[in-house]
């Protein structure tokens, strides 16, 4: 008997396979929002950094303008940023310049 190239039997057939991917898309575009969460994370997360950096360069500044003045009361504003009024923080303190490095210590109360 001859046997043609299409009388194997092994291997899928179109609707299983047709079917297969259609299973894999569905469950890949139910990951979207988990990736898209995290993503979104990623970003808030550099932002919130960049922020702080920011603030931690203004108060930097203030406290070495204060060293100079000789002030009890350090003053920090904060800049309006995104529609939001400056902030201004005033704290008692003393300032303590070692020569080497310039401190700024609140009083407790």
């Amino acid at each position: 008997m001859r046997r043609g190239i299409f009388s194997n039997k092994k291997g899928f057939t179109l609707v299983e396979i047709i079917l297969s991917i259609a299973i894999i898309g569905i469950m890949a575009v139910s990951f979207i929002p988990v990736f898209t969460a995290g993503f979104k994370g990623v970003i808030f997360a550099g932002e919130k950094k960049t922020e702080m950096f920011d603030t931690q360069n203004v108060m930097e500044q203030e406290v070495a303008d204060s060293a100079n003045s000789g002030t009890e009361t350090l003053t920090v504003t904060f800049p309006a940023d995104g529609g939001k009024p400056e902030f201004p923080v005033t704290v008692d303190g003393e300032t303590v310049n070692d020569g080497s490095y310039i401190l700024f210590k609140a009083k407790m109360n």
